[in-house]
Formats: C-alpha cells, sequence, structure tokens
C-alpha cells in the first residue's frame, strides 16, 4: 500500500501557521483648491454619483466609498470585469485652512487576491489613475 503521507511529508502546523502577503494597489494623491468647502463637497458627491461610487462615511472632512463588487468579481473573474466593476475603497480627506481646501486621496484595490498577474495589476492602476486624474478635473488644483 502506498503512503502519501511518507512519500510527502507535510508539517500541517507550520503551513497553517504562515502568513502569505496579499498583493494590494494603493495610488494617492494630494492637492489643495481654491473651492469653498460646500462646492468641494457637492463636487465629489455628483462625483460618486456619476462613477457609481457608494459612499460608507460622508463628511465634511472625510469621504470614505467603495466600487465595484468583489462578489461578481470572484464569480466572473478579474480578467472579465471592467476595472470600475472591480472591488476598490476610495478614502478622501478634507482640511480647510486659508481660504484652502486640501484633499487627500487614497484609492485602495480590495480583491484580496495573494497574487495578482502584471495585465490584471496594470488594468487596476490605469483605471486608478483614470479616477483620480477625473476627479482633480472636476477639482482643479489651485494655481
Amino acid at each position: 500500500m502506498f503512503d502519501i503521507f511518507a512519500a510527502h511529508p507535510f508539517d500541517w502546523g507550520t503551513h497553517l501557521a504562515t502568513k502569505h502577503k496579499k498583493s494590494i494597489i494603493n495610488i494617492s494623491d494630494s492637492w489643495s483648491t481654491s473651492l469653498k468647502p460646500g462646492e468641494v463637497l457637492a463636487k465629489i458627491r455628483s462625483f460618486f454619483v456619476y462613477h457609481n461610487i457608494g459612499y460608507e462615511k460622508l463628511n465634511d472632512q472625510e469621504i470614505l466609498g467603495t466600487q465595484g463588487s468583489s462578489l461578481s468579481t470572484h464569480f466572473f473573474g478579474g480578467w472579465l470585469m471592467s476595472p470600475a466593476n472591480l472591488p476598490k475603497k476610495i478614502n478622501i480627506k478634507l482640511k480647510t485652512a486659508d481660504h484652502t481646501v486640501k484633499i487627500e486621496t487614497r484609492i485602495t484595490e480590495n480583491l484580496g487576491l495573494e497574487k495578482m498577474n502584471s495585465s490584471l495589476r496594470g488594468e487596476h492602476e490605469e483605471y486608478f489613475i483614470e479616477l483620480l486624474d477625473a476627479l482633480k478635473k472636476e477639482i482643479p488644483p489651485s494655481t
């Protein structure tokens, strides 16, 4: 009789204790604008609606949003989905000082994959940059 465990010894304790780092993409940017705080918040709201971004938190200092679906991504596969539908978190912090509003933005991939191939990673990064550029057009930096 062939004993698979004798042929391929496996240390269950070591294997289960090993933690793998997940492949995470973070893109961030910050700028100041001369728009009034109320205008900035209104533009962010319309930007979220236009780009189908849901709110997790919304106040005059921080906006947390999510876009995409991890369920549909895992069901259909990340390579078959538009980058807009891949799960991500958007974090925007607003700081008001000296007649300007400082905007700090971070977009984080939320797929939770341990490994991401370069094509999917490239699509994510490209879309994140497009999203940040679109937000900067909506809320232009001060000159």
